[in-house]
């Protein structure tokens, strides 16, 4: 919706509306970033500690889940 108001081929001014609905989004897309970044940063921590075979036993155990049937 945003890309449309703003696309040179509409009439449509940069409202405080359309500044609020941008803002809005910005915001959300940095929560969402910020979130992304805590999950790796957990996980990173998680897999530092665990044993590797293990993790390639998870591993090729999530692989064979991930095949359509």
């Amino acid at each position: 919706m945003i890309a449309v108001a703003l696309a040179p081929t509409t009439d449509a001014s940069f409202t405080p509306e359309l500044k609020q609905m941008v803002v809005a989004e910005a915001r959300f897309r940095r929560a969402e970033a910020a979130a992304l970044r805590r999950i790796e940063e957990k996980a990173s921590r998680f897999i530092a500690g665990v044993n590797p075979t293990l993790l390639f036993t998870v591993h090729c155990s999530m692989f064979w889940l991930d095949i359509p049937r």
